[in-house]
Parts: C-alpha cells; sequence; structure tokens
C-alpha cells in the first residue's frame, strides 16, 4: 500500500531585509520559515523538502503573479528557512506591486525533496511587503532601508548624551522618541536592565525613563518628533500577543540572566542557544505571539 505523507506547517512568515556595507542596497526577499511535520504528528528532520512559494492577487484563488521552488534541508527541529526571492524562477519579485490589491502566499511541499508538491496552506501577507510597497510608493532606495529602524526620519535630530555619573535618570519629552544608538555597562529602561553594552537599534517612546545600572555608564543617542507608537515590554512572565489589526516592527530583543529563550508562535529563534538576532527587524502581523526569558523592543505601524 502506498503510504501517502501529509505536511502540517507551524507558520512564521516575516520580513527579513538585508541591510548590506552599503546603504543604497535595497530589500529584495523575505525570509520564510516552517516546521514540517508528518501525518502523525512527528518532525521531519534533517531531511530534503522541496518547496514552491507562490504570490498570489486578490484572494487565496487568485492569480499568481509570482512563483519559485527552492530545495531545503529541515534541522534537527524540524525547521526550514528559505529566502522568498531568491528560488528557481522565471518570474521577477521585484516587478510585484504590493500597493495595488491585496496579496497571499501558497506553500506546497514535498516530503521526498522532490517536485510532486501537495498543497499545504494558503494565507494572506498582511505587513509582509511594506518595505517593498515603500519602493513603488516612490521612496528613494535610502529610505526604503531607513525606514524600518527609522520610521520617525532625521527631521531635526537632536543628540543627546547620558552619563549616570552626572544625572541620576533621563525621561524622554513628550513628543519625542529616542534612539539609542551606544551604550556602556548597561542600563535600565523603565523597570527592564539592559545589560548589553552595545545594543541593536532602541527606539524608546516619550516618558520613558532611562537609566544606568551603576553610577558609572554613558548612553548616546538622538531625539525626534515621535510619528510612531513604540513598545518595550518584559516577556518573561507572560507571553505577548500582537493586538487586533495592529502591525509591530520587533527591533531588539534582550535576554534575561544570559537567557537566549526567545520563541514566535512557539517556534524557537535560537536554536542554537545563542543570543545572535541578526535576522532583526521583523515585521509582525496581529495575533503573533510572542514568548521567551527576555525583554522585547519595538514600534507599531500605523
Amino acid at each position: 500500500m502506498k503510504k501517502h505523507l501529509f505536511v502540517t506547517l507551524s507558520l512564521l512568515l516575516f520580513s527579513y531585509f538585508q541591510l548590506s556595507t552599503a546603504l543604497a542596497q535595497s530589500p529584495d526577499k523575505m525570509s520564510y520559515q516552517a516546521v514540517i511535520r508528518d501525518a502523525g504528528g512527528q518532525l521531519v528532520t534533517n531531511q530534503a523538502i522541496g518547496m514552491q512559494i507562490s504570490i498570489l492577487k486578490d484572494g487565496p484563488a487568485g492569480t499568481a503573479v509570482y512563483v519559485e521552488t527552492h530545495s531545503a534541508i529541515s534541522n534537527v527541529n524540524g525547521l526550514v528557512t528559505i529566502e522568498i526571492g531568491t528560488g528557481t524562477t522565471s518570474d521577477n519579485f521585484l516587478s510585484i506591486d504590493w500597493g495595488n490589491g491585496s496579496y497571499f502566499i501558497k506553500i506546497e511541499t514535498d516530503l521526498a525533496g522532490g517536485t510532486n508538491y501537495t498543497i499545504t496552506g494558503t494565507s494572506q501577507l498582511l505587513s509582509v511587503p511594506f518595505a517593498f510597497y515603500a519602493k513603488v510608493a516612490g521612496q528613494t532606495e535610502n529610505d526604503q532601508i531607513l525606514n524600518l529602524r527609522y520610521p520617525d526620519g532625521f527631521t531635526e535630530p537632536q543628540t543627546y548624551i547620558y552619563e549616570n555619573n552626572t544625572i541620576n535618570e533621563y525621561t524622554v519629552p513628550i513628543g519625542k522618541n529616542f534612539y539609542v544608538q551606544a551604550a556602556q555597562r548597561g542600563f535600565i529602561i523603565n523597570t527592564d536592565t539592559i545589560n548589553d553594552s552595545y545594543p541593536y537599534q532602541i527606539i524608546l517612546g516619550s516618558g520613558d525613563v532611562i537609566k544606568g545600572v551603576t553610577n558609572i555608564g554613558v548612553v548616546a543617542g538622538f531625539l525626534v518628533d515621535s510619528k510612531v507608537e513604540t513598545l518595550t515590554l518584559d516577556i518573561s512572565n507572560e507571553e505577548y500577543i500582537i493586538p487586533a489589526s495592529r502591525t509591530f516592527v520587533l527591533l531588539y530583543v534582550s535576554g534575561k540572566n544570559g537567557s537566549a529563550e526567545f520563541e514566535i508562535n512557539d517556534i524557537n529563534m535560537n536554536p542554537n542557544g545563542n543570543s545572535n538576532y541578526d535576522f532583526l527587524p521583523l515585521i509582525l502581523e496581529s495575533g503573533t505571539t510572542l514568548s521567551g526569558n527576555c525583554i522585547i523592543n519595538g514600534y507599531f505601524l500605523e
């Protein structure tokens, strides 16, 4: 009897924009991860997986405007990672007009690593095309790259250097956002301790309080007029779910007490046990669950 295998995917879809040393390089791909399970619910590990990705326009049964194939290999956790926009295709990923209509992604897989695909699932792309939309909306390539990390822009930035040995704490002024560019000897945001000496991009909102862990330390950054709502949150005791009808850009994750535990929709983002978060920033849609022994920072897209 021929055994039929079916695949259950725990989906995590997000934008992952490669920033080259030359800022003129525009984002041209999306990172896609899925956990592969067989019909019995068992993880399919260390196995070649054939995948076909289709971008559909105006509905789950809409016209395919882009199709590509990949040969992926699942890891020890059953996780496969591919970059949409870099697969085998005769289509042009950069020609997709993200601002015209709604788009859906269809994922088909072959557990034998070939091209005998079965339809695994189709879901709407709610927030992923943000930077790609910027391209067709007339922004420059530099603007596209800077959008995610600097959503407030650079209109009249005010440079600020906070020295903990001279100022006890600093409160971000009303109507301003504070971009932390460098820090030494750790610091505290409101009540959350950040131990990293040089963090990835962090944005603090008006009313947020920052201070050094010790009486010696420096935090440097700049202030701009606030255009986005920021969020800094300790999720070690309770998971955080992106609110309905909101899109969240995750900029920064800081493990607590040396922990590298961080999950998105129950997918371990640090399977190697390190604290390397080079996949940031991520654009996460409403309903996405964040959990782990860590502190997160980011902002909401309006």
